[in-house]
């Protein structure tokens, strides 16, 4: 299972699209998600990519394989002690 996360942190590593640790215009601090940050007792924003196939008749999700990919992420945050994770997403 560590393994299986070391590999996650290092893929999410390389997607991140500014360096750990730089303000966003909003001012929020952007970070990876990585064994050094300290989660204990905060609130964390999460971008994740729920942009899933939905059924056209029912609007039903028929592949669920982006929800499963982001489950370990979310786990580990909240482990690691996170009060509480919100979800950002979008369809479309």
């Amino acid at each position: 299972r560590r393994a299986a996360n070391r590999r996650i942190l290092s893929i999410l590593r390389t997607m991140s699209t500014e360096p750990a640790g730089k303000k966003a215009r909003t001012g929020i601090d952007r970070r990876s998600v990585t064994d050094d940050v300290d989660f204990a007792g905060k609130r964390v924003l999460m971008r994740v990519d729920f942009n899933v196939p939905q059924d056209k008749s029912t609007g039903a999700v028929t592949n669920t394989q982006r929800i499963d990919a982001a489950m370990p992420t979310i786990k580990f945050v909240l482990d690691k002690g996170a009060q509480s994770v919100v979800l950002m997403s979008h369809l479309g």
